[in-house]
Order: C-alpha cells, then structure tokens, then sequence
C-alpha cells in the first residue's frame, strides 16, 4: 500500500482481459493466470478477488478462465474491484455461450473489460 492516502474516495481502478473456453471432462471451473501477466509486484489479494468473482460469476457453468492482461494502481484499485471485474467478465462470457454470440469489451465505471 501506497503511503498516499486514498481519502474519501472508494478506489475504482482495475482492467482485466480473460479468455474463456470451456473445461475438460470431468473438470470444474477454474481461473489460470497467464505467467507473464502476474507479476510478484502485484497484490496477492487482487489474484484472489479476482479468481472468486470470475468462479461466482461462471455459477454452475464450467469453464476454464485464462487472464492475459491486469493492470492495477497502487492507491486506486482494491480487492472489492477485481473481484467485480472478475464477476462481470464471466457473466458476460456465459451469457455468449448461452446465445451463441461472440464476446464485446465490456466497460464498468469506465473500466474496459475483454
């Protein structure tokens, strides 16, 4: 954590970009981090936010999460943020499968998500 002070603002910064394709027989959801996309500067904390929301947003649906892209700010981003990025992302990516559709960037808040 950054010693500058967040104030009173929530902190709202974070992008993610994730391919989804589904699982292999017999195996449950999961969320892989592409090695060169995390990297040991990063919060730990935002790794598993983001794991949970993607895994709550997929529900029952079994699919395989594969990030390739997070960008973060030190004083701007939170748990609470990826955990929602993750969440929107999946939900996004099963609603495509449901209607056969391809995937579009989402935007959250100003926050592109792929």
């Amino acid at each position: 954590m950054s010693p500058q002070s967040r104030g009173n603002c929530a902190p709202t910064y974070g992008r993610v970009e994730l391919d989804f394709e589904p699982a292999g027989e017999g195996e449950p959801a999961s969320v892989e981090f592409d090695a060169t996309v995390w990297r040991p500067e990063y919060d730990e904390g935002y790794e598993r936010a983001l794991t949970r929301g993607v895994l709550a947003g997929l529900g029952a649906a079994r699919a395989r999460a594969v990030v390739r892209l997070v960008a973060w700010h030190r004083t701007d981003s939170s748990d609470p943020v990826f955990e929602h990025l993750g969440t929107l992302a999946a939900r996004h990516a099963r609603g495509c499968a449901e209607r056969g559709t391809d995937p579009e960037p989402l935007i959250d808040r100003g926050v592109r998500i792929y």
